[in-house]
């Protein structure tokens, strides 16, 4: 079974070893650094393997009575994890694929982004749409070769490894990556990701961008705010 390529930890790793690694590095932490478990997080990871499992047994096994008898009952008992992984994966990406379609070119605080800056200009995608790849999960359209990618995570522990676009033009160069964590996160962790390059919001900051973009009937309030003319002039953002 080492030998099988699907399990192979040469450069070009299959999206299944990937899997794999993520959950390990997942289990690691959680015995390193004595965190919490969080059930959506590993919901979503052992969803992701699951199936890929089940075609790797069937395809590598040779026993009749194992493939026609054994594998059966595997996967009905997976069905619920699967299931509820790819609810929740689903959901979680419907959320941000509204938030990007609402952009049209608007102005938000840069800190939502991370950014240093006061304003922030938010592109114009001419299409939004989720991904089969595991590194990303959204990818927004601007122009031919203009695009956002968009990781998004559930769970708080994590390394750069993680982050399968980190530094690379595998996609492009005209390329901005947005990491987005569905989850309250420490400030001083979001801070320390300012030198990845990376745009990156909590969920308390896309609570915020959902308010500012008036989504879900979420409207921003501005108690004694200044008028227009006292801010700083926005950068476009593609």
């Amino acid at each position: 079974m080492l030998d099988i390529e699907e399990l192979s930890d040469k450069p070009n790793k299959t999206d299944f070893r990937k899997s794999i690694d993520r959950l390990t590095n997942y289990r690691n932490r959680l015995i390193h650094f004595s965190s919490d478990l969080n059930i959506d997080e590993v919901t979503v990871l052992l969803g992701e393997l699951l199936e890929p499992l089940l075609t790797l047994l069937k395809t590598h096994i040779k026993d009749i009575n194992f493939r026609d008898n054994y594998l059966p009952q595997i996967r009905d008992t997976a069905k619920g994890v699967q299931e509820l992984a790819k609810t929740k994966t689903e959901k979680n990406q419907e959320r941000i694929i509204n938030i990007m379609n609402a952009f049209k070119g608007k102005e938000v605080p840069g800190h939502i982004f991370n950014q240093e800056d006061d304003r922030f200009r938010l592109p114009t995608f001419s299409k939004v749409k989720k991904t089969q790849n595991i590194s990303f999960d959204i990818s927004g359209y601007i122009s031919a070769d203009k695009k956002w990618l968009v990781q998004i995570k559930i769970g708080t522990l994590f390394f750069m490894g993680d982050l399968p676009y980190f530094k690379t033009e595998k996609y492009g160069k005209c390329i901005r990556k947005w990491l987005v964590f569905l989850t309250p996160v420490d400030s001083s962790k979001i801070e320390r990701l300012k030198e990845s390059g990376l745009l990156v919001s909590s969920l308390k900051e896309i609570e915020e961008l959902e308010k500012e973009l008036n989504i879900n009937g979420k409207i921003k309030e501005y108690p004694n705010q200044e008028t227009s003319h006292h801010r700083s002039t926005p950068r476009q953002h593609d």
